[in-house]
C-alpha cells in the first residue's frame, strides 16, 4: 500500500513537473525596461527645458502605468555616473540626485568610475540613502579579494528569473578611491567566469554595465567595452550600457545580443520592450525617449527645489584670493593669443595629474576671474562644461608630431580651439614647422618621454586636434577640470597673477 502511494506521489509531482515547465515553455510573458545612464548631476532641468528629474519621473510614471494597464512587467536601471557634473549635485555629493531616484522608483544601477571620483565613505553613504541595489560584479577589494558591492539583482517576474548583471569599466583604478585599495578586475574574466552557472539556474540575463560601447572606434573594439565583453562571453541577452555617452536610436548588435545606451545627463530614456516565450527573449523593440519640454512632476520637484537653493548658497563660499583680474570673458583673449588664466588653470591640471604640458581650448575658458574672494560658483562659470583630464606620455618624436598641427591654430585668427599651452615652449619657423620644444626649460631628449595633459573634449572630440585617445598610453584619469582647479586654489590660498603672465608658449624664428 505504502509503495503505491509513494509511486502515485511520484507520478503526481512529475506531472506538475511537466506541466509547469510546459507552462513556462509556451506562456508569453511581456517585458517593459527604461533605462539612463551617466546621470551627471543633472537633477534639475537646464534653461532650454531639458533634462531635469521631475520631467523624467513625468515620462515614467506613464509609460508604468502603461505597462501594468497592458499587463506588462516593468524595471527602471541605470548604468552608472550619478555623481560628478553639476556643482549644485557636486557640493550636496549628489544627495538631490539619489533622492530623486528613490522617488522615480529605480530598481536597480551599476556604478560607473565618477561614482568613485569622492572616497568609499561617501559611496557608503550614498548606498545607504539609495533605496535600490548598487552592482558591480568586477570591483575587489584588493587586500581580501572580497567583492565591495552585490554582483547583481535577481528577480523573478510572472515565472520568470532575471539576472541584472553589474559591470564597471576596468579603466576605474586611475581614479582616486579612498583609503581601501580597490581593484577594478577585467569584466570579460569575471563574467567569463559567472555567466554559466547562472545561465544554468535562470532564464534572463540583463548586462547593466558601465563600459562604453565603441562600434565607431575600431581602436577600442577589440580592448574594452561592451562589444569586447560580447565577443568574448557566452550568456547574456542584451546589455544596458553608458560610460560613452553616445544616443543609440537603434541597438548595436553583436551576433544577436542588442547594446543600447541613452547618451548622458537625463537628455533621453531609453525603452525597451520585448517578450520572453519559447525559452528565449522574442520580439525585441528599442526607441529613445526626448526628456524636453516635459511637463514635470511637481512631487519631484518640490523634493528636489531645497537642494538647489542650499546649494546656490554653498556656492558663494570663499575657496581663495586672487591679487589682480584675470581676462576668461574675452574671446578676443584667451582664443587669440596666450592668457594669464590659461596658464593659471594649465598649471592646475599638471599639478593634479603630474603632467609636464598641459593644453587648454581657448573656448574652455568661459568667464573672468576677478581680484578678491574666488568662489566656487566663479569657478564652476569659469569652465562650465564639467570634462576630465586626459593625460598620455609621449616621445619627443610623438610629441612634435601631436603638436604641429596644434601650433598652426596659432595664427591671429579668434578661434575656440586655440591652444592655451603650460609647461611647454614651442618654437616654430615662418611655415608654422616645428624647430625645436622646451618642456620644462629643456630642450626635449629622444631618451625621454613627456606626459601631456588635456580635457576630454579636446582628447577625443575636438575636430581641430589629433586624438590623443589613440595612443596606447592615454588614459581619462577621471579627474573633473574645474574640481581640479578647485584643489589647486585652495592649496595655492593666494593667486599672484606675476606667476602665471603670459612668456611665449609659441616663438617664431
Amino acid at each position: 500500500m505504502r509503495m503505491k502511494k509513494s509511486l502515485a506521489l511520484t507520478l503526481f509531482l512529475g506531472l506538475f513537473l511537466l506541466g509547469f515547465l510546459t507552462y513556462k515553455k509556451f506562456n508569453t510573458v511581456k517585458f517593459t525596461i527604461l533605462h539612463t545612464n551617466d546621470h551627471h548631476g543633472r537633477f534639475w532641468s537646464d534653461s532650454k527645458g531639458r533634462f531635469g528629474m521631475a520631467a523624467r519621473s513625468t515620462i515614467v510614471n506613464q509609460i508604468r502605468k502603461e505597462a501594468k494597464k497592458k499587463k506588462r512587467e516593468f524595471l527602471l536601471l541605470s548604468a552608472g555616473d550619478i555623481n560628478t557634473g553639476t556643482f549644485e549635485s557636486d557640493l550636496l555629493k549628489a544627495k538631490p540626485d539619489f533622492l530623486g531616484m528613490n522617488k522615480i522608483g529605480y530598481d536597480a544601477m551599476t556604478l560607473g568610475n565618477h561614482e568613485f571620483d569622492n572616497s568609499l565613505d561617501e559611496l557608503r553613504e550614498q548606498e545607504q540613502l539609495a533605496d535600490f541595489p548598487f552592482l558591480a560584479a568586477n570591483i575587489f577589494e584588493q587586500k581580501t579579494g572580497k567583492r565591495l558591492f552585490k554582483p547583481y539583482l535577481k528577480l523573478e517576474k510572472s515565472g520568470v528569473k532575471l539576472i541584472i548583471y553589474g559591470l564597471t569599466t576596468e579603466t576605474t583604478p586611475s581614479r582616486p578611491v579612498g583609503e581601501v585599495p580597490i581593484e577594478f578586475r577585467d569584466p570579460v574574466e569575471v563574467a567569463s567566469e559567472e555567466l554559466p552557472l547562472l545561465r544554468a539556474s535562470n532564464d534572463i540575463i540583463i548586462g547593466l554595465t558601465h563600459l562604453g560601447c565603441y562600434h565607431d572606434n575600431p581602436s577600442l573594439i577589440d580592448k574594452t567595452g561592451d562589444i569586447h565583453l560580447l565577443k568574448n562571453t557566452k550568456g547574456f541577452d542584451m546589455i544596458i550600457g553608458g560610460h560613452s555617452q553616445i544616443a543609440l536610436e537603434e541597438p548595436v548588435y553583436v551576433e544577436d545580443i542588442p547594446i543600447t545606451q541613452a547618451k548622458e545627463y537625463g537628455e533621453y530614456i531609453g525603452r525597451i520592450d520585448f517578450e520572453y516565450f519559447g525559452g528565449k527573449v522574442q520580439n525585441y523593440k528599442y526607441e529613445l525617449i526626448p526628456v524636453k519640454d516635459i511637463e514635470e512632476d511637481q512631487e519631484v520637484k518640490s523634493l528636489l527645489k531645497p537642494y538647489l537653493e542650499q546649494a546656490k548658497g554653498l556656492g558663494e563660499r570663499v575657496i581663495a584670493k586672487s591679487s589682480e583680474f584675470f581676462i576668461g570673458k574675452d574671446r578676443e583673449v584667451v582664443r587669440r593669443k596666450e592668457a594669464a588664466l590659461g596658464n593659471l588653470i594649465g598649471a592646475a591640471y599638471r599639478d593634479k595629474t603630474k603632467a609636464d604640458i598641459s593644453i587648454i581650448g581657448g573656448g574652455a575658458i568661459r568667464n573672468d576671474l576677478d581680484e578678491g574672494d574666488i568662489t566656487f560658483k566663479e569657478v564652476r562659470e569659469i569652465l562650465p562644461f564639467g570634462n576630465t583630464l586626459t593625460t598620455a606620455t609621449l616621445s619627443a618624436e610623438q610629441l612634435k608630431q601631436y603638436l604641429t598641427p596644434i601650433v598652426k591654430l596659432a595664427n591671429g585668427e579668434k578661434n575656440g580651439a586655440f591652444p592655451q599651452m603650460s609647461g611647454v615652449q614651442v618654437f616654430v619657423n615662418n611655415e608654422k614647422m616645428i624647430t625645436k620644444i622646451l618642456v620644462g626649460g629643456l630642450e626635449t631628449r629622444s631618451d625621454k618621454k613627456y606626459k601631456i595633459v588635456m580635457d576630454s573634449y579636446l582628447a577625443t572630440r575636438e575636430k581641430q586636434y589629433p586624438r590623443l585617445n589613440e595612443y596606447e598610453s592615454f588614459i581619462d584619469t577621471g579627474y573633473v577640470d574645474y574640481l581640479s582647479f578647485i584643489e589647486f586654489l585652495k592649496k595655492k590660498k593666494i593667486i599672484e597673477k606675476k606667476q602665471y603672465a603670459p612668456t611665449g608658449d609659441i616663438v617664431v624664428q
